[in-house]
């Protein structure tokens, strides 16, 4: 009964699911809590606004910047607000939708991690690996301290990648189409949830499959024979290109339209943000304040001790194993120590990416210092150390054979065993008992590990602070003051001088001469303005909105000239005397219109060949004749 729940991968799914529980459930008690990005509510308003006024894809929030706007989804990725958004389309608070985005993203990193590790290593190996990147304690940074939701979605699509680039490989003709459109997804996913993260793990999953190719075919003389995997590898990547291109396209050739310096300077430098051996390895502390100079830093870097622990010491005893006498046994896992190797290096060097011994390396490749905090590489370590600790069960289950005993070899045992043998005369159903003992010592050591993982790395599983919260709160008061200024020098539009110091007004900031006529009919959208205007004299009408390329102001249906404030960077139009009907739009310029093109070609293309091949399958599904069972 054990061995077939054992081989049942719904089985360890449930399992999974049941254990993963404990690491959200302190997003499901009421209540909000403190966090450095407290920016998550706010930016789903945006989101829901930018919806429900049409403007898809979402690029102006209005109400950031002190109500000025600034374009802030033109820069910064989208998917956790849109998945948000899902949950607010069922009527779901914006507190809860933001809590709740973040559980689901504890449950699909789960799923992506077993997946990723259950099929190189098998299900056991698969359920520890899905903990130990569930339970990490710089996940439960990034969510209950940092609040990084991004960061951590991108954390989401690590395995998912590696999980399908590796099933395109192997996958048989007929499959592989399947795998070609998941992959796209899944680096998709990566694409619209965090830059850095994309920027750093980029080629590490060139070198992932690279290692796949060679593993699967040996050598490069059958891997460039391989050109109908090598083309669906390219297509995936060059799909996800056109489906995150709406995002991406605008990032690369807008950017510099905006101040974005201040990311990277002062305290964003990434040269102030270097871990210690200590902090990695060593310190337990837990704390939620910020990361500082040395190592005096009041938030924990801390890799988790089994993290590296356990692949260090599967490391040993692997390399003692292949060099004795049992290496013959352990000759089909030489292609899994590969991967393993593969996974324990990229571990420990993205480790040392975060040491301030690797400066030299930040100083070469230039681009990574983009990335703002070295210890941000603590994602791909914990990533990489705990699919690593999957190996474990691998080799586990070759050296060390199932226990069993039946009845003859107990007989065996028992002539020359004089305590076996009377205690088979007071026991008669000794063997029973020992033949119901678990015979797998890959169930003895999981059920060792788990409790130890869930002792040492639940308790950071919770917010430090945390209180009662409606929506209402959030957004009115200081709390809304705190959310429209926060990041106010982020992506401020070059045409600004300074950023705003008090919130705007309501569509018009001033009128020059004051009492020169009448304006009315005031309305106002997330990217649009609109009013009437009955003047008497010459008048210069202020807006109160920043420019950005392409607002477009518009009299009636005849476009008219819009000048530029240089202080705040606000639009200004200067009127003559008449009647006016006002209206000013965020129009697209010609990379986000080229843009949002090549992402509808591609979600199209995406929606056809989906529907393709569930028409296939079906074909297949009724194709295949039912088997009849003869009857007795």
């Amino acid at each position: 009964m054990i061995q077939k729940l054992l081989n049942k991968k719904s089985f360890f799914l449930t399992l999974l699911l049941i254990l993963t529980l404990p690491s959200v459930f302190a997003l499901l008690k009421p209540g909000y809590y403190n966090m450095h990005d407290d920016m998550q509510m706010v930016r789903q308003l945006e989101m829901e606004k930018c919806i429900k006024d049409g403007q898809i894809p979402c690029r102006w929030s209005p109400d950031l910047g002190y109500a000025y706007g600034y374009p802030l989804f033109n820069f910064y990725p989208p998917l956790p607000y849109i998945v948000g958004q899902i949950f607010r389309s069922l009527g779901i608070s914006f507190m809860w939708s933001v809590k709740l985005t973040a559980v689901f993203h504890f449950l699909l990193s789960a799923f992506f991690a077993f997946l990723l590790s259950s099929y190189l290593f098998g299900n056991v190996a698969g359920l520890v690996s899905s903990l130990f990147y569930t339970y990490a304690p710089y996940h439960a940074l990034n969510i209950y301290v940092r609040g990084a939701m991004n960061e951590a979605w991108a954390y989401t699509f690590f395995p998912a990648i590696f999980y399908t680039s590796k099933k395109l490989i192997d996958a048989k003709k007929q499959a592989s189409a399947k795998y070609t459109l998941l992959l796209s997804l899944s680096i998709l996913g990566l694409m619209l949830s965090h830059n850095p993260m994309l920027l750093v793990f980029a080629p590490l999953t060139i070198f992932w499959v690279i290692l796949c190719l060679f593993q699967k075919h040996k050598n490069l003389k059958n891997i460039f024979k391989q050109k109908t995997t090598i083309f669906k590898l390219f297509c995936s990547g060059l799909l996800s290109l056109g489906l995150a291109a709406f995002y991406t396209l605008p990032v690369l050739f807008e950017t510099k339209l905006v101040q974005i310096d201040s990311m990277f300077k002062g305290y964003y430098n990434y040269i102030v943000h270097f871990t210690s051996l200590k902090q990695l390895f060593i310190s337990n502390f837990w704390g939620d304040g910020p990361s500082v100079w040395g190592q005096e830093d009041q938030m924990s870097f801390m890799i988790g001790y089994l993290h590296w622990i356990l692949p260090t010491i599967v490391l040993v005893v692997s390399v003692i194993a292949f060099s004795s006498k049992i290496r013959t046994k352990l000759k089909s896992l030489k292609n899994l120590f590969a991967f393993f190797l593969f996974f324990f290096i990229l571990a420990l060097f993205t480790a040392f990416m975060t040491h301030e011994r690797s400066v030299f390396i930040w100083k070469i490749f230039s681009p990574i210092q983009k990335i703002q905090f070295p210890w941000r590489f603590l994602n791909l370590s914990v990533f990489f150390f705990s699919i690593s600790t999957g190996f474990a069960f691998k080799i586990l289950s070759h050296i060390f054979q199932p226990f069993n005993l039946s009845k003859t070899s107990l007989k065996t045992i028992s002539k020359h065993s004089n305590i076996i043998l009377n205690s088979r005369r007071t026991s008669p159903n000794l063997p029973t008992v020992i033949l119901s003992l678990p015979k797998d010592p890959l169930i003895i050591v999981t059920t060792i590990i788990i409790p130890l993982l869930l002792f040492f790395n639940l308790k950071y599983f919770h917010p430090i602070k945390s209180g009662p919260l409606t929506d209402d709160q959030k957004f009115s008061g200081l709390a809304w003051q705190n959310q429209m200024t926060s990041g106010i020098y982020d992506y401020l539009p070059n045409t600004a001088g300074t950023a705003a110091k008090s919130q705007a007004k309501f569509i018009i900031d001033q009128i020059t001469p004051e009492a020169t006529g009448t304006i009315y009919g005031q309305k106002k959208g997330t990217d649009w303005l609109f009013f009437n205007a009955d003047l008497k004299e010459k008048t210069t009408i202020t807006l109160a909105q920043m420019y950005f390329p392409n607002f477009k102001a518009y009299n009636y249906d005849s476009e008219i000239p819009i000048e530029i404030e240089p202080e705040l960077g606000r639009m200004v139009l200067k009127l003559d005397p008449g009647q006016y009907q006002i209206y000013i739009k965020l129009k697209n310029t010609p990379i986000r219109t080229i843009s949002n093109t090549i992402s509808l070609i591609s979600w199209t293309l995406l929606l056809i060949l989906s529907l393709r091949r569930v028409r296939l399958w079906r074909k297949r599904s009724v194709a295949i004749p039912s088997v009849k069972t003869p009857s007795s």
